[in-house]
């Protein structure tokens, strides 16, 4: 467990909102919009922040190939936030985000 807190304490969260307008693979604006929402609850802007729900929505859009919701979800499996660690969950996400040639994901890879 030491060993994983030393390779993912660095992790830069990348949870504010991206410049728009973002690409999507499927080009849906309602992924993005619960994306935006995810930011949201993971921030607690304007509503009580929980990890959990922006984990939820992070997934549905991530699911369809949203790369900054892949990182998210990598970084809060790394470092256990709104989930338990789980190393092999987090190193599905950077490379799913990876692939998407997401420099940061890369570089977590």
């Amino acid at each position: 467990m030491e060993s994983f807190n030393r390779m993912f304490g660095h992790i830069e969260r990348r949870f504010e909102p991206p410049e728009l307008p973002y690409s999507l693979s499927d080009g849906s604006q309602a992924a993005e919009e619960k994306f935006q929402q995810g930011l949201r609850f993971y921030n607690g802007d304007d509503v009580a922040q929980d990890k959990r729900e922006a984990l939820r929505l992070w997934r549905e859009v991530a699911e369809r190939g949203h790369a900054d919701a892949q990182f998210n979800l990598g970084v809060m499996y790394a470092n256990g936030e709104g989930v338990s660690k789980n190393f092999a969950e987090s190193l599905k996400w950077f490379r799913k985000a990876a692939e998407q040639e997401d420099g940061a994901a890369c570089y977590e890879m």
